[in-house]
C-alpha cells in the first residue's frame, strides 16, 4: 500500500516523517480532511484571522505533491 505525507505550513512548519498507508486516493483525500479538521479544532487558530493561509500539502512516497487542502480566515477591516 502507497504511503502518504501530510505535512502542514502555517506560522511554523510541521513535516509528517512517518506518513500513513493508504489504499487509494479518495482515501487520501477522507484522510485529508479529517486530519485537518482534527488539527484546526485542537489547536490556537487566532493567528488564521490575519488571512495568512494555512496549507496542508499531502506528498507521495517519492515527493510528488498529491493535494493541498488550503484555508484561511479574515474579518472585514471595519471590524
Amino acid at each position: 500500500m502507497p504511503r502518504y505525507f501530510f505535512n502542514v505550513y502555517d506560522h511554523t512548519v510541521i513535516l509528517d516523517d512517518i506518513g500513513s498507508d493508504l489504499p487509494d486516493l479518495e482515501a487520501v483525500r477522507r484522510e485529508a480532511v479529517r486530519s485537518s479538521t482534527e488539527l484546526l479544532r485542537n489547536s490556537d487558530v487566532a493567528h488564521l484571522w490575519s488571512g495568512k493561509e494555512w496549507r496542508m500539502v499531502v506528498v507521495d512516497e517519492h515527493g510528488a505533491e498529491v493535494l493541498t487542502l488550503r484555508f484561511s480566515a479574515s474579518l472585514p477591516s471595519s471590524a
